[in-house]
């Protein structure tokens, strides 16, 4: 039994870190490496841009199909629709005209701070993704991921005399 949990333990995806840190995950036989690219500090009411890179390396590219970010929890915020940057199209000889990106991909996800809070609120993500090369396509890789967004109250307004 303990030798199936510690087997576990050790497969198991690294989390990414909290954001202000920007950690990335990589597993050794997966190239493609999200992080955190831009993460806004917001004022209640406000709305900002919340930025994921897919790194993915010159030899590589990723199939639209396979890259999407889900918010599975708001942690109060609210979420606009995930916005993709334009695919190209490939020709690809087994398989027809697929939308692919090549180089590193910026997922937005609009948010605003809706929650009467002055404390970091946590975004829980799905990160889902699958790299390929000119020889393999890697195994899909899918992680939930938190991500830390700072929230602050807005400033008072001046008082008048």
């Amino acid at each position: 039994m303990w030798v199936l949990l510690l087997a576990a333990i050790a497969l198991a995806e690294p989390p990414l870190d909290d954001v202000q840190s920007v950690a990335s995950y990589l597993v050794e036989d997966q190239p493609c490496r999200w992080r955190v690219e831009r993460l806004p500090e917001l004022r209640v009411g406000e709305q900002g841009v919340l930025s994921f890179r897919l790194n993915v390396p010159p030899d590589h590219h990723v199939y639209r199909e396979a890259l999407e970010i889900a918010v599975i929890s708001s942690g109060g915020l609210t979420v606009g629709e995930t916005r993709y940057p334009a695919p190209v199209v490939v020709e690809d000889p087994d398989f027809g005209p697929q939308l692919e990106y090549r180089g590193d991909v910026v997922v937005e996800v609009p948010i605003t701070a809706t929650t009467y809070t002055d404390a970091p609120v946590d975004l829980v993500v799905a990160l889902r993704h699958q790299g390929c090369s000119v020889e393999v396509c890697h195994p899909p890789r899918e992680a939930t991921e938190k991500v830390r967004v700072p929230v602050k109250l807005k400033p008072a307004a001046p008082q008048e005399r």
